[in-house]
């Protein structure tokens, strides 16, 4: 199954130890639970030591990666580009 809750603990600085001993249970049965198949009363459990939604752990049909806004700072003027836009001008001057 391909969850986020990986990608959600780092973003809130979590280790998978910390998420174990917040769970009370083994790190290896953690790692099964972020890389497997968790039940969804496992996911609640989740949700609740780290303080967002289970809803979270899944990727939404709109998650388009092209469509990721950076902000870059050049000269002190900001600028949004996005994902795709960074991808075509690294294609474009690789040449």
């Amino acid at each position: 199954m391909n969850l986020r809750i990986k990608e959600i603990l780092d973003s809130k600085g979590i280790t998978v130890i910390e998420l174990a001993n917040r769970l009370g249970v083994t790190r290896g049965a953690c790692y099964n639970y972020i890389n497997g198949n968790p039940t969804v009363d496992c996911l609640e459990k989740i949700a609740n030591a780290i303080n967002c939604d289970v809803r979270d752990f899944f990727p939404s049909k709109d998650d388009d990666k092209t469509s990721i806004e950076h902000i870059i700072v050049i000269d002190g003027v900001e600028y949004k580009i996005s994902q795709s836009e960074i991808i075509e001008l690294i294609k474009n001057n690789i040449k």
